[in-house]
């Protein structure tokens, strides 16, 4: 069982996972692999996490053993599965069980990996320094994630729903402190450590999202070595931390200026006072275009509350965007856009490079809050404006 959420408008790829960088031909790996005690399957898969939707390699398991051969530039971040597996089609995580495939870190050479006793997730990994080093500071996690997962078992045997509910929420409020404390003081211990970068990235986005953190993040980055820090993924994940604290929650949002479909140039500071909903959007994407009847049913509960739902498109075509509006019936909120598409100058100063993406904002001119689920939305406001 693990944690794990996104950042608001940034695309993660390799400044998070670090495997973005293992495409490119710079140290060689093998993989030796082995089953013991337990069916060996006739073929194994190998993906680099988030890097791509399904495997990218597979091997010929013959009397027990495999290996694959690989190149990386930096650490990376593997999983070996005995089932091809496709995020598009869901089914969990990596679409296999936890039993059913083994995650590992490697930076180069040759490292074993030994599975037994019909449990992948358990291999035994050995000539890796950076999985060992994972291992060292994932600890505590693995032993509560393996406590919570028996625990659910036993829910799901006994058909008892609020001793699922308990694990679920058990989940959600000891293994962030503790990702944070142990995270933490393996990075101060060994600022040198090539597991960090990772480390770093999971502490940025495995918990919710709450003031100060990117700015503790940031702080603790700057306590790794220099060599880490200059690495391909150091500065990749340097990257993702400066745009990401353009919106730290509670950072100033940035100030923007752009037109109504009436040409009437509107500025975010004008709604000084007031609680901003920022949603950018475009009706080009489904996903994103969806929310508009929601943050329409959103204004009409809140607008007379002091809401402000302010809109802006990553439209060209201004029928378009202006059509989309009009269908969804959100022509009450506050709609704007510059007509520039993707090269949109709000989107760019907030750093948005996936959709949808939303920010809620202060009367102060704070943000408080990011990337609401259509869910959150009613939570969160209502909290604060009933």
């Amino acid at each position: 069982m693990t944690v794990r959420s996104g950042a608001c408008c940034v695309l993660l790829t390799t400044a998070l996972s670090l495997s973005g960088q293992a495409q490119k031909e710079t140290n060689n790996f093998t993989i030796r692999g082995s089953f013991v005690n337990m069916e060996a399957p006739p073929k194994v898969y190998l993906a680099y996490d988030t890097a791509h939707y399904h495997p990218t390699d597979s091997a010929v398991v013959t009397d027990g053993k495999y290996v694959f051969h690989g190149t990386t530039n930096g650490v990376s971040h593997l999983f070996i599965s005995k089932k091809w597996w496709d995020r598009h089609a869901g089914g969990g995580e990596l679409g296999v069980k936890n039993s059913e495939r083994a995650e590992l870190f490697l930076e180069k050479g040759t490292v074993d990996v030994v599975s037994s006793d019909g449990d992948m997730e358990n291999s035994v990994v050995t000539g890796s320094q950076p999985d060992n080093d994972y291992r060292v500071a994932h600890h505590h996690i693995k032993l509560l994630g393996d406590s919570l997962r028996a625990l659910y078992k036993m829910a799901v045997a006994t058909n008892n729903q609020a001793l699922g509910t308990k694990v679920f929420e058990q989940a959600l409020t000891k293994i962030e402190p503790i990702m944070k404390a142990d995270y933490t003081a393996f990075i101060r211990q060994h600022p040198a450590a090539t597991i960090n970068i990772f480390l770093l990235g999971q502490l940025a986005t495995g918990g919710r999202p709450m003031a100060g953190l990117l700015d503790s993040v940031a702080g603790l980055y700057g306590s790794v070595a220099a060599g880490l820090r200059t690495s391909p993924d150091g500065r990749a994940f340097r990257s993702y931390l400066d745009n990401e604290l353009k919106t730290a929650i509670g950072h100033l949002a940035p100030e923007f200026t752009q037109n109504d479909a009436q040409g009437h140039p509107v500025s975010l500071s004008s709604f000084k006072g007031k609680y901003v909903f920022l949603d950018f959007w475009a009706s080009w994407d489904d996903n994103a275009s969806r929310a508009l009847p929601v943050l329409a049913k959103v204004y009409e509960t809140y607008g007379s509350k002091g809401l402000v739902v302010l809109g802006v498109s990553l439209d060209k075509d201004k029928n378009s965007w202006q059509q989309v509006i009009q269908d969804a019936g959100a022509g009450m909120t506050t709609q704007l856009s510059d007509l520039r598409g993707r090269d949109n100058a709000a989107a760019r100063l907030y750093g948005v490079t996936k959709l949808p993406c939303n920010l809620l904002i202060d009367p102060g001119g704070i943000i408080v809050a990011k990337n609401l689920t259509s869910m959150d939305i009613d939570k969160t406001l209502s909290s604060i404006l009933e």
